[in-house]
């Protein structure tokens, strides 16, 4: 008797190392991942690292102002380009002693407090405007609510010293009629702190010090010099960084199911850092530039 024997298909499992994850959980993966991390990061960035950031531009910046003051090179005519030192501002009260720079947008107040282009420098007659951030990036006027009338403020500008005395703390910041030729410093930051509504403004008029004549041939004013508003330039860049934060994600979930993992984390892990930074210091320039 003939026995047929059926043949019948090799069920045998593959090796779990041997599996292949389809394209479409690979995307799914590095999206999940990428999307972690820029959560995680961003919050790192704001909390902490951007303070670094900021402590290091702050002594660069101190130490190039130091320099042209006793040069005497240090500025005294307007416009000047974005980012340049201008002045060192200093709050007792608070605990301030901060170099300023020319410029409010989102970029420049990473560097620190930023002074209104359109607006004189402190020490000449009218109202010189000071913008700082009250969170991120170190929160130079993060307390700055806590300033009372009667607090004295000094500036230090290629004019020399100033001195000038708080005699106004608004919420709403309404502008000031000032009598002529008087020589007032407005320091703005954001209210409340992480969630932002108003401006917060401290205007302060000049008790000591040589009051220089009014600037001339200062810049019309912009948007992005107010309080509250974020800078719309930053959203190429954070397109581009995020793109790049993704496409390392897919690569990097890749990575880990094919290649030596240790391998792929000691190479990957860097990468993924340096986009991450990236992309959280271009979304903290869409926020407001006081934040």
């Amino acid at each position: 008797m003939t026995v047929a024997l059926a043949v019948l298909p090799d069920v045998t499992p593959a090796a779990p190392g041997l599996q292949r994850p389809p394209a479409r959980g690979l995307l799914l993966g590095g999206t999940l991942t990428a999307v972690g991390l820029l959560l995680v990061g961003f919050v790192v960035h704001l909390a902490v690292l951007s303070r670094l950031s900021e402590g290091r531009d702050q002594a660069v910046l101190r130490g190039q102002f130091r320099d042209q003051v006793r040069k005497g090179t240090a500025p005294v005519t307007l416009p000047l380009p974005d980012g340049r030192p201008i002045a060192v501002l200093q709050v007792p009260r608070l605990g301030i002693d901060a170099l300023v720079v020319q410029g409010t947008t989102g970029a420049d107040l990473a560097h620190g407090p930023g002074h209104r282009a359109s607006s004189p420098l402190p020490g000449q007659a009218g109202i010189a405007v000071v913008a700082g951030r009250r969170s991120a990036y170190g929160g130079p006027f993060a307390h700055l609510d806590r300033l009372r009338i009667g607090d004295l403020l000094t500036t230090t500008t290629g004019f020399g010293k100033a001195t000038f005395r708080v005699d106004d703390v608004r919420h709403n910041g309404a502008p000031l009629t000032l009598p002529p030729g008087d020589g007032r410093l407005q320091l703005v930051t954001s209210d409340p702190a992480w969630t932002p509504q108003h401006a917060l403004v401290v205007s302060a008029v000049m008790v000591d010090g040589q009051l220089q004549p009014a600037a001339s041939g200062l810049p019309a004013p912009t948007a992005q010099e107010f309080a509250l508003l974020g800078d719309p330039r930053a959203a190429v860049p954070v397109v581009v960084w995020a793109a790049l934060l993704l496409s390392l994600s897919v690569l990097l979930a890749w990575g880990w199911q094919r290649l030596c993992r240790p391998v792929v984390w000691i190479g990957g892990a860097p990468a993924a850092l340096a986009v991450l930074w990236q992309l959280a210091d271009a979304l903290a320039r869409l926020l407001p530039s006081t934040l």
